[in-house]
């Protein structure tokens, strides 16, 4: 059974969770870092007593798979049905996914998609942004080879060449181990200072918040390297 918030009290680890990316959607779009955002979406199961933060407009099919990772028809996708939480001002989308369990993290989702195109002007108020992105494509020119950034969380699965932790990046089936999880600030850090070096933000603004998740035997990974995200 899903129940609204205003029939449960979230628990804390979701309560602080919920107000960090309340406030940073807020500060982003104040600081004209973004063209606008989507309010934050959470559920609770009642019966299982699980409770996920995310995104409205969940789509499914083949163009969303993780097969899909790379390919241009997955970000349209996403744009298209407004399935994220930011549209920033190059047109990239930003969406974050979370799912405790009682108290603790037991999934995450954290994507970076960036815009294949270069958009030199502003949405016209008449056409949607995948329209805008749609036309723009039209012409090889405006192209820009820049690989989405997927981070995860799943901790019950969590093998020799499946981390539960990690970082998927130019193929699909890559996953660099990142140790643990992280918060939805700390993702943000992450993509302005690797993915944005021009702009000039002071990082002491998004506050990272502490992740409660349930640890686990370690595991000899088949690649050992390790990439800490704070």
């Amino acid at each position: 059974m899903k129940m609204s918030l205003k029939n449960k009290t979230l628990n804390k680890n979701v309560l602080a969770l919920k107000e960090q990316i309340d406030n940073s959607l807020e500060l982003l779009l104040s600081l004209n870092l973004i063209q606008f955002y989507n309010p934050v979406n959470v559920e609770y199961n009642e019966a299982d007593d699980i409770s996920k933060i995310s995104w409205f407009n969940h789509i499914g099919g083949r163009e969303v798979s993780s097969n899909a990772f790379l390919t241009i028809k997955q970000y349209l996708a996403i744009l298209e049905s407004g399935a994220y939480h930011v549209l920033m001002n190059d047109y990239s989308i930003i969406r974050a996914s979370f799912t405790f369990k009682h108290n603790k993290l037991i999934t995450q989702n954290l994507l970076w998609w960036p815009c294949p195109v270069k958009v030199d002007f502003g949405d016209n108020g008449e056409d949607s942004p995948a329209e805008i992105v749609s036309l723009f494509l039209e012409d090889t020119e405006n192209f820009r080879m820049r690989s989405p950034v997927r981070i995860d969380f799943d901790k019950d699965n969590d093998t020799e060449d499946h981390p539960k932790a990690h970082i998927h990046t130019q193929h699909y089936k890559s996953r660099m181990n990142t140790v643990r999880p992280i918060c939805f600030n700390t993702f943000l850090k992450f993509i302005f200072n690797h993915y944005y070096p021009t702009l000039k933000i002071n990082n002491k603004i998004f506050s990272s918040c502490p992740i409660n998740f349930e640890s686990s035997k370690e595991i000899s990974y088949t690649l050992k390297e390790k990439l800490m995200i704070f």
